[in-house]
């Protein structure tokens, strides 16, 4: 996890979805890290004596590493579960402007990807995003809409790498940096879901 008192990237982890090469020594991820939106690295120092700590603070990025359920509509953390309840009330909407999840299907906002399963009409992603009325703060969400990519394989780590870099360099913008490199890395469920405009969503 980088951690920076001016917050650009904040990022999570859990258990066996942590992109290790990334997020090595990192606390683990929790519910109140989520809600919260970010942290940062707090230090105090005196005489002799020094501390740090980690407190809320929400980041304009925040990048998550975990696994999603489609049916329930949450994601992990190292204690509980997290989903688009605990963002119903503001808690997304003190900066926050990109989530990505890299976890399955959560974001799913379609069904293209689940006919026949009994899964196909229940839209988590629409949770996610809230209603034109009361939206739940990011301007743009990106993730998958069937399953993700393994963290063994080392594909999440390369993607949000090449993302980073992709769109800095001015090529194609947040979204099309996501879906070009997940098409790249053969990772065809990938989805993004734009709230500042049509609220609409894509996927490969």
């Amino acid at each position: 996890m980088v951690m920076h008192n001016v917050t650009t990237y904040d990022t999570a982890s859990y258990g066996g979805a942590r992109s290790k090469p990334n997020f090595k020594g990192s606390p683990e991820m929790t519910r109140a890290f989520l809600r919260a939106g970010g942290v940062q690295n707090v230090s105090s120092q005196a005489p002799g004596a020094q501390a740090q700590a980690l407190t809320g603070r929400q980041a304009t990025f925040l990048y998550i590493s975990t696994h999603g359920h489609h049916n329930q509509n949450y994601v992990n953390t190292s204690d509980g579960n997290f989903g688009p309840s605990d963002i119903a009330s503001g808690e997304w909407k003190k900066g926050l402007k990109i989530v990505i999840i890299a976890g399955c299907s959560v974001l799913d906002v379609t069904g293209s990807k689940w006919g026949g399963t009994g899964e196909e009409n229940k839209a988590p992603g629409r949770k996610w995003i809230g209603t034109p009325t009361q939206p739940t703060g990011p301007l743009i969400f990106l993730g998958y809409e069937h399953s993700g990519p393994s963290d063994k394989s080392g594909v999440p780590a390369q993607i949000i790498e090449e993302w980073c870099t992709y769109w800095d360099a001015g090529n194609d913008g947040f979204i099309g940096a996501w879906m070009v490199w997940n098409l790249q890395k053969n990772a065809g469920n990938a989805c993004a879901i734009d709230c500042s405009k049509t609220r609409a969503s894509l996927g490969i």
